[in-house]
């Protein structure tokens, strides 16, 4: 009979779960304004999670065995959960304050002192977490047999719980509270559960320890040491699951973010798929009234060959990801339906080896269980190992393996793994047994050097930027990415720790040119993007007072970094660029950034430019910002408030900041969110339209002046590098330059204040930007130049070079650079 004594653990369950994948959203966005947006600042901080939870799930375990009421015990975790969690952000901010001596630069010294922030910041309610399964399975089991249904459906509602979590924080939570507001809402759970259970359950004795006449058959629930596994097999099975497990899961996040965009959204969808098939898989082990020892031999084996069937599927998924994008409408009710279609697909793309997976842990239990008294601590072991293969997983197979590596080597990887959990699982080995895995095995070892199964090609260009049929996009995978690529040779093709990048060569006008795309997107052309790129450099260069130090955040082609070696001022030019693979593509622009990687004058940090800002202590007369577009996962750091605050605390006197943004894929809200945060730190902001797809945004805390203005033309006359330079952009005098200024100080003050700003705490840019790029909304020209404009003509510079400007007449070629 239901009571709600009986529903409201299963319930607490769900909710714990919930609540468990919400804090880890949270808390990786956390520490990686912490440690750095990098893939190994992120695989450590997922180590270190389940560090902590597989440590939670051994100590719940043993404690378990004890007299206590278990009950009690999940309550006290549940508390502790729950009241750190209401002060974490103060936490947080404590930890980041103590620790501004520490530079966190890639490798050991990341590893040790990212480790260890992790541990004090997540280590104890991470702990708490582990105790939920362990706890309850002890406190609502009456014998064995009932045991292994209960410790199933915890498993199945809890990861159930876990799917309803990620969608709920990626999709709604922090993009509507930000993140101190939803870790405090998600604290508030954990805090109710744990008053329900210490009101409904102080004095109540769990299952287990009821004396009844049930308590005779208990004897009689011990299983023959002969009908089951060994416990270090089934431990060993568990880790070899979690390990591949976590492998898949890592892969499978880079091959769908190639697929359809490197976004937060991809993010919690594919997890979110992996935990819901898994709580499904875990779910119908529960209903199964006899499970035989033969079944966790099955399970593995159908795992291994349904992964190894996928495989062979996988690199026509962007092909087939392009028709599923292409049948819905560039609107907002188009977006909603398309994730929640990519949902779909993936769920179905996964059931069977998600189901599998998710049929491991209780299909262990099962084998595992022998008395009542210590099913608890069963659970917690069972759950330890099988947590600690999930660790070592993330960190071996979800970052460093790919540094020997790439993508579909990985995924077999992961599948080898599985393959060996099936020998590992064999009670009597034999001939009969050894030919399937073996057979798996012999399969997968040729595939891992033969790349003829596996294009790696049809993933160098992000198709989910086409939001329209093509020609060629009904005549199957292979004619559509021979369409798309077009015969054009790709020079460079890498799947590298921090993200997949390729070289592309083409031709514009019979020139040679060379893109660099990071995770399928384009992030700079040596020709389509060279207008921008040479501007990037020359309009703080020209206009600043000096140009000694400079600070460029983003490689790509190297191209505006080239421009900066043009000035004899310039000693120094910092480079902060989060992706090696990106550096190691630099000498295949050797021709078109002067040779930048061999220039003395260069220093490329390897880190997350915002670590090299604030952890730093260096000053720059240039700081010029180019990431990635805002809706990348990662990004959405460098257009905060914060770093802009960094930014101004790192400038020197009369120093020039520039930031760069799209106006494609964009809309006022976006832009108003960029201008009125930059507005809100710097006293004077000039914004430039340079090209149709971007504008350029000066900021600095000096007014620019005539005097300004006449020095910059002077350095461009008496510099024929530059000025040769900037004439293959048709840019022939400062000028042409100036002309193209569309917004000022005032404003911006004035029709922008109102937008909301960018914070660490509330990305709202980031998630707004991942709907807009899904709309491919654009700015357009009538929000860049409006007709009141005029009322702030006294601030445009090129006014305050003429004072008769608007009797000045203007060369063809200087009013040409108007791409109206």
């Amino acid at each position: 009979m239901l009571t709600i004594k009986t529903i409201i653990p299963y319930f607490s369950v769900l909710i714990t779960g919930a609540t468990a994948l919400i804090y880890q959203v949270l808390w990786q966005k956390y520490l990686t304004q912490l440690l750095g947006c990098d893939a190994l600042a992120t695989s450590l901080i997922l180590a270190a999670f389940l560090g902590s939870l597989a440590t939670g799930y051994y100590v719940s375990g043993k404690l378990s065995l004890t007299k206590y009421n278990c009950f009690l015990i999940f309550a006290f975790f549940e508390a502790i959960t729950g009241l750190w969690c209401i002060f974490f952000p103060e936490i947080f901010s404590g930890i980041n304050n103590l620790t501004l001596d520490w530079s966190f630069t890639q490798g050991a010294v990341m590893i040790t002192q990212g480790f260890i922030c992790t541990i004090i910041l997540t280590g104890l309610p991470v702990f708490c977490m582990g105790g939920s399964i362990p706890l309850l399975t002890k406190a609502m089991s009456k014998d064995t047999e009932n045991a292994e249904k209960i410790t199933a459906t915890l498993y199945s509602i809890n990861t159930f719980g876990a799917f309803l979590g990620s969608l709920t924080a990626g999709f709604y939570l922090i993009p509507e509270f930000g993140l101190s507001q939803t870790v405090r809402i998600a604290s508030i759970f954990n805090i109710g559960i744990s008053i329900f259970f210490i009101f409904l359950y102080r004095n109540i004795k769990p299952a287990c320890q009821h004396k009844d006449t049930k308590s005779s058959k208990i004897k009689k629930t011990v299983i023959n040491d002969t009908e089951i596994l060994s416990q270090r097999k089934l431990y060993f099975v568990l880790f070899l699951s979690g390990f591949s497990v976590m492998t898949l899961e890592n892969v499978m996040i880079r091959i769908c973010s190639l697929c359809i965009g490197s976004s937060s959204y991809t993010f919690s969808i594919i997890v979110s798929v992996f935990v819901f098939t898994i709580a499904i898989g875990s779910f119908l082990i529960s209903r199964l009234s006899k499970i035989r020892q033969e079944l966790l031999y099955y399970n593995q084996c159908i795992l291994s060959i349904s992964l190894l069937i996928m495989y062979f599927t996988i690199d026509k998924w962007p092909y087939y990801f392009h028709l599923l994008r292409i049948g819905f409408q560039n609107n907002i009710i188009g977006f909603w339906y398309y994730h929640f279609a990519i949902l779909s697909v993936m769920v179905t793309v996964f059931l069977i080896p998600g189901t599998l997976i998710g049929a491991t842990f209780p299909i262990a239990f099962n084998l595992i269980r022998k008395k009542i008294d210590s099913l608890g601590d069963k659970v917690g072991r069972l759950l330890f190992w099988n947590t600690i293969g999930n660790m070592a997983g993330s960190l071996i197979g979800g970052y460093l393996v790919f540094y020997l590596l790439n993508i579909p080597q990985v995924f077999l990887i992961s599948v080898l793994i599985f393959s060996f959990s099936i020998i590992v699982s064999i009670d009597k080995i034999n001939l009969k047994n050894l030919i399937l895995p073996f057979a798996v095995i012999l399969v997968i070892i040729p595939l891992m050097v033969n790349k003829t199964f596996f294009k790696r090609s049809n993933f160098a260009i992000g198709q989910y930027r086409l939001r329209k049929a093509w020609d060629f996009s009904f005549k199957g995978s292979t004619e559509f990415h021979k369409g798309l690529l077009k015969n054009l040779p790709i020079l460079y093709n890498v799947d590298a720790p921090d993200g997949s990048v390729a070289v592309i060569e083409s031709h514009k006008n019979s020139e040679r040119s060379r893109s660099i795309f990071v995770n399928g997107k384009s992030d700079s052309s040596s020709s389509y993007d060279i207008k921008t790129l040479k501007l990037l450099a020359h309009i703080p260069a020209l206009l600043a007072d000096k140009i000694t130090n400079s600070l460029v955040i983003g490689l790509g082609t190297g191209i505006s970094a080239g421009e900066l070696t043009l000035y004899n001022e310039t000693e120094n030019i910092d480079i902060a660029e989060i992706n090696p693979a990106v550096y190691k593509a630099l000498p295949l622009f050797k021709s078109f950034n002067y040779n930048l990687a061999e220039n003395s004058k260069v220093n490329i940090h390897l880190a997350d430019a915002f670590t090299v800002i604030s952890r730093g202590t260096a000053q720059w007369d240039l700081i010029i910002s180019a990431p990635s577009n805002p809706w990348v996962t990662g990004v959405e750091n460098l257009y905060t408030i914060d770093f802009y605050t960094q930014v101004k605390k790192h400038l020197k006197n009369n120093g020039i900041f520039l930031q760069w943004f799209q106006t494609y894929s964009s809309s006022p809200k976006m832009a108003g969110i960029v201008f009125n945060t930059i507005n809100t730190v710097f006293n004077n902001i000039h914004v430039f339209s340079v090209d149709e797809s971007d504008i350029l945004i000066l900021a600095t805390d000096s007014d620019i002046g005539k005097s300004d203005i006449l020095r910059a033309e002077k350095r461009l006359n008496d510099n024929t590098p530059v000025s040769n330079s900037l004439k293959k952009i048709g840019i022939n005098s400062i000028d042409s330059i100036l002309i193209t200024e569309v917004f000022t100080t005032g404003l911006l003050t004035d029709y922008f204040s109102e937008y909301s700003v960018q914070t660490l705490d509330h990305p709202i840019l980031h998630y707004l930007a991942g709907k807009f790029f899904f709309t491919n909304d654009d700015l357009g020209k009538r929000f860049l130049w409006r007709s009141h404009s005029a009322i702030y003509s006294s601030e445009y510079l090129l006014n305050k070079k003429y004072d008769n400007w608007d009797t000045h007449s203007f060369t063809i070629n200087e009013v040409q650079n108007f791409y109206l």
